[in-house]
């Protein structure tokens, strides 16, 4: 008798064979002398597409293994939390084009599960701190609040793990310095331990608003005189955030005054930056160590 425990696949040394599951049945085979790489665009766009969900979710990694479930596979392959989160993001976050990919912020989960019961988020930048209210209410035995914050203007992420139970209706973060003056976007999402303890995560953003003189120095006087001029509201009030800073119904913030036109552009990439198509190339495999392909039977009962 054989019996099959679930595991995470490691690397293994190239001279052992492969096994695998095919219609049910398990099989093993040599390692391939050669491996052909063809480079066709549709692979070309396949491995772009990859490349920016990867590079965006890395930043992320703390928060999407505990927002994200594992879930064994047939095969009785463990897929951890990053790898869920990994193939949301390139099923339903990712805008294709025909030699382009870009992110769809507001499609984007860090977390995933039962419907949120935040309600609708506001976020505020006031100085270096970060302000996130809610008109919705936590879960009963709400434990932390799950927050990702991606700086479009750096293309830095920052997780933030922060402990809130039931009843609370905002808290506050700090930033790091500069993060005030830059264009923010924001997932929030409770989460209490166990299998109904995750939430779908709800977006919102942020975004510096330039003003004028007499506004900073209406807002912030001491300020305002002591430099003479203010050449960003991110030094008093982070632009308008702290007052009129609103998502609607989609967790897009808006401004209504000031607003600055100017907003550094999604994750993305083209086919163009990473070198464009290229040729084939085949690579072959030194040292290769040669098996018969075996069909492997396991039974899970007495043999007659």
């Amino acid at each position: 008798m054989a019996k099959i425990i679930p595991h995470r696949p490691k690397y293994r040394d190239r001279s052992l064979p492969i096994y695998y599951v095919m219609h049910g049945e398990f099989f093993l085979r040599s390692r391939p002398t050669s491996i052909r790489d063809p480079r066709s665009p549709a692979q070309l766009l396949q491995r772009l597409r990859m490349r920016v969900a990867s590079h965006f979710l890395a930043g992320f990694r703390p928060v999407v293994e505990l927002g994200f479930a594992p879930r064994i596979l047939e095969n009785y392959r463990r897929v951890g939390g990053y790898q869920q989160a990994l193939g949301h993001l390139l099923t339903n976050g990712l805008i294709t084009s025909a030699d382009s990919v870009a992110l769809v912020p507001e499609k984007v989960l860090l977390s995933e599960g039962r419907e949120s019961p935040l309600g609708t988020v506001r976020v505020a930048v006031v100085g270096r701190q970060m302000e996130i209210g809610w008109t919705g209410a936590l879960p009963v035995r709400n434990e932390m609040m799950l927050i990702g914050i991606w700086n479009r203007t750096e293309g830095k992420a920052r997780c933030e793990l922060v402990p809130c139970s039931t009843g609370e209706k905002g808290l506050t973060i700090n930033l790091p310095k500069g993060w005030n003056r830059a264009y923010l976007d924001v997932w929030v999402a409770p989460w209490r331990p166990g299998e109904k303890g995750r939430y779908n995560s709800t977006y919102a953003a942020v975004s510096p608003v330039k003003k004028p003189v007499g506004v900073v120095k209406e807002a912030c006087p001491d300020l305002a005189e002591s430099k003479g001029q203010a050449e960003d509201a991110g030094a008093c009030v982070s632009g308008a955030d702290s007052t009129v800073r609103m998502p609607d119904s989609k967790g897009v913030a808006s401004t209504q005054k000031y607003h600055n036109p100017h907003i550094p552009p999604v994750p993305s990439l083209r086919l163009a930056d990473v070198g464009g198509a290229r040729g084939p190339v085949t690579r072959y495999i030194t040292k290769p160590v040669r098996y018969r392909r075996l069909r492997a039977d396991f039974f899970s009962g007495r043999r007659e």
